[in-house]
């Protein structure tokens, strides 16, 4: 991780933005690993650098016509890390402002090779729900935010054989 400024700062802060559409279109850099639930928060944080990007664009009259100033869309990849504990569970939640996105995602474990059961929901609705996961097995869904208060994310996984470890997932997102 960069000194000073955690990954997560370092690639909200180094986002790019170009018009397409009439809707600003971003990608997101890659970030080394980030801790699961962080993930999430990442996500809903770019939703708030879209939206803020916009309204200054639609304040000096430098977005098109068709355009409001909280239509965003972003795409992204985050490397995950998860550590078990010795029951073999991980369970963490954070809450961030969405403005209202709904964000679909794809969730997926690379190691270490186990089964695992999995909770991904949002305080606003969706997320999602999978028993037996092999690893690379993808579980996809998506998650609503609230335009008028934070949305809190909780991850919960629970592995069949594996205690005291630190495990690997990639999550892929769009809003």
């Amino acid at each position: 991780m960069p000194t000073g400024e955690s990954a997560l700062s370092a690639a909200v802060k180094s986002r790019s933005i170009d018009m397409r559409g009439g809707s600003a279109v971003t990608s997101s850099p890659k970030v080394d690993v980030l801790e699961a639930v962080a993930a999430f928060d990442g996500i809903l944080k770019s939703v708030q650098v879209d939206v803020q990007k916009n309204l200054e664009a639609s304040k000096a009259g430098t977005l098109p016509d068709s355009s409001s100033p909280a239509n965003v869309e972003g795409t992204g990849t985050q490397k995950l890390e998860f550590l078990l504990d010795k029951s073999g569970n991980y369970a963490s939640s954070g809450s961030q402002y969405g403005a209202g996105k709904e964000v679909s995602f794809t969730f997926w474990i690379t190691d270490p090779d186990d089964h695992y059961d999995i909770v991904i929901k949002s305080s606003d609705g969706g997320g999602g729900s999978w028993t037996n996961v092999a690893p690379y097995q993808k579980c996809s869904g998506k998650i609503v935010t609230s335009l008028w208060h934070s949305t809190t994310i909780t991850i919960t996984i629970h592995a069949y054989k594996s205690q005291n470890v630190t495990g690997h997932a990639q999550l892929d997102y769009s809003y």
